[in-house]
């Protein structure tokens, strides 16, 4: 699979962050925004796996060290991403965004930024190591 699949991840996750920056934005049941953000949860949990099996398990079966030392780095990175959204839902309960949606959003746009970054950096820096790794592997088999 290539990574161009990871870059449609990404570009689909930020379309979900403005689907719930959007259902906060209209005055309505706060069910609209829950049923975003739970839409927002299962894509995120079927991308991760998928970064999984395509980012991070190449660069730790890398014979190369510092693709084993970019795992750590991406994964510690991942945790603390899902503690800051266990945070921000912690914070932002469906009776909170109903009291003040326009905070709530300016919330969001925080975390899709966050989210923007991380998924530029992937792009950019991870993703060129990731092909590096399946490199290394093909010639690790080969000799």
């Amino acid at each position: 699979m290539p990574l161009t699949v990871l870059r449609d991840g990404h570009r689909e996750l930020l379309r979900l962050m403005d689907d719930i920056i959007e259902s906060a934005g209209h005055a309505g049941p706060a069910s609209q925004v829950a049923q975003a953000r739970h839409i927002m949860a299962q894509a995120m949990a079927r991308f991760l796996a998928q970064h999984d099996r395509m980012v991070i398990a190449p660069l730790r079966r890398s014979p190369r060290p510092e693709h084993r030392a970019l795992v750590r780095r991406l994964t510690d990175e991942t945790l603390a991403m899902r503690q800051a959204t266990i945070a921000h839902y912690g914070t932002w309960t469906l009776d909170a965004i109903e009291a003040d949606p326009r905070e709530y959003r300016m919330a969001v746009r925080a975390v899709y930024r966050m989210l923007d970054r991380r998924f530029q950096y992937e792009e950019d820096e991870v993703h060129p190591r990731v092909i590096e790794a399946i490199q290394a592997l093909a010639a690790q088999r080969a000799a």
